[in-house]
């Protein structure tokens, strides 16, 4: 049996060993479109906030240790297309595309961020905070001396925490949630 999981980020690396645990036997690869994987982005508002420095503190483990597993990942291979009638996925890697076959496929790709309707959000200096490459950028811009005044839009967990982390870097934070 081969069992494909699109999405390596924490739910995806879960369900793979899940996958393994049940299935032993089964051959089990890991799709993901970026670099890292098994990352929780809990983490995201304390690297920001400079609680550690090292991002891949973030990523609890690498391709290697699941493959040592028996579970093959593959990042930096983005899925373009399912097929499910003829169980294909369509791939590509490097600029190159090709298909695999599946007897059984799982989609973790995690949640996409909500932005609200407002103008200006596609600016110079507006960010989203989902993936580590987000939290890179951020850290980055967060060190300039010239940025001293930051916006938080968002009260959800994340955005609390990143407001703290803010202000623990003596920035003058301002939260604009859209509910009452």
């Amino acid at each position: 049996m081969k069992i494909i999981i699109i999405g390596g980020e924490a739910a995806g690396m879960s369900a793979a060993a899940k996958a393994k645990r049940i299935e032993p036997n089964a051959e089990i690869i890991v799709y993901e479109a970026s670099k890292v994987i098994s990352f929780g982005a809990c983490g995201l508002p304390y690297f920001i906030g400079g609680e550690f420095d090292n991002a891949e503190y973030m990523a609890e483990f690498t391709p290697e240790q699941f493959a040592t597993k028996g579970i093959t990942v593959l990042t930096e291979h983005r899925v373009l297309s399912i097929d499910d009638k003829s169980q294909q996925l369509t791939v590509e890697h490097c600029g190159e595309t090709f298909t695999t076959n599946y007897d059984r496929l799982m989609i973790a790709t995690g949640a996409k961020e909500i932005l609200p309707p407002i103008a200006g959000l596609d600016k110079q200096g507006v960010y989203s905070l989902r993936k580590m490459q987000d939290g890179l950028t951020i850290k980055q811009a967060l060190a300039s001396p010239t940025c001293q005044h930051v916006t938080v839009i968002g009260s959800g967990f994340i955005g609390l925490e990143v407001v703290e982390a803010l202000i623990n870097q003596g920035k003058d934070v301002r939260l604009i949630e859209r509910a009452e």
